[in-house]
């Protein structure tokens, strides 16, 4: 792709998106939003005949992960329905892998490759737990928010966990790429581990579910 033409394509996504948040709504469902969620799909469909993998879809969208969120995290605190659909934000596992997951784009969202969302665990727990894969189905990245220092997680990605492939420690603003395999991760003590975490379906609308796994 030319430099000219991802500049472009940057710049059509940000006026989307400006013009998107004026609506006065983060609701991706409204018709207000319809040109962002159009312009997803065209651009999944248009890489994807381009050669590029659906990682690298969904990090161009991931380059604008801070502002994107500080925005959507502001608006939801005053939005109670966000704040109050179990379909969109719950609370999973058990005592030490107790975290809240909350979706953005899912199900109640017309897309065809995307998912997006993001996940706050308790101080200390393990989340993406038992763990899980859906190397088949979905490529999948998480990007590290809101933990500032000296807080830190530990991500693991494998096929095999005697010999991982990636074993790091990760901090606020780190991003990990899982085109495939298991990938639990655990936070320090006293500290939690949060993530936004984007993933791209191989297959359009075929391969998009969330909750499909192995374990």
């Amino acid at each position: 792709m030319r430099e000219s033409e991802l500049q472009q394509q940057c710049k059509e996504f940000i006026d989307l998106l400006k013009a998107a948040a004026a609506s006065g709504t983060i609701d991706v469902r409204a018709t207000s939003w319809g040109p962002v969620r159009e312009f997803l799909t065209e651009i999944s469909r248009s890489r994807a005949l381009q050669g590029a993998t659906p990682v690298q879809t969904a990090t161009f969208v991931f380059s604008l992960k801070r502002p994107l969120f500080d925005r959507l995290r502001a608006e939801a605190a005053d939005n109670a329905d966000l704040l109050a659909d179990p379909k969109r934000r719950f609370r999973a596992g058990g005592e030490s892998t107790t975290r809240d997951l909350n979706i953005v784009i899912g199900d109640s969202v017309k897309a065809g490759r995307l998912l997006l969302g993001f996940t706050r665990s308790q101080q200390g727990n393990w989340t993406s737990w038992p763990p899980h894969e859906h190397t088949k189905m979905l490529e999948e990245v998480y990007v590290y928010f809101d933990m500032p220092p000296p807080a830190f997680g530990i991500q693991l990605v494998y096929d095999n966990p005697a010999r991982p492939e990636f074993a790091a420690v990760v901090h606020d603003g780190d991003a990990v790429l899982m085109p495939s395999g298991y990938h639990p991760n655990v936070a320090a003590p006293g500290h939690s581990i949060n993530f936004i975490w984007m993933m791209a379906a191989h297959r359009e609308v075929e391969d998009r579910q969330f909750g499909v796994v192995n374990v």
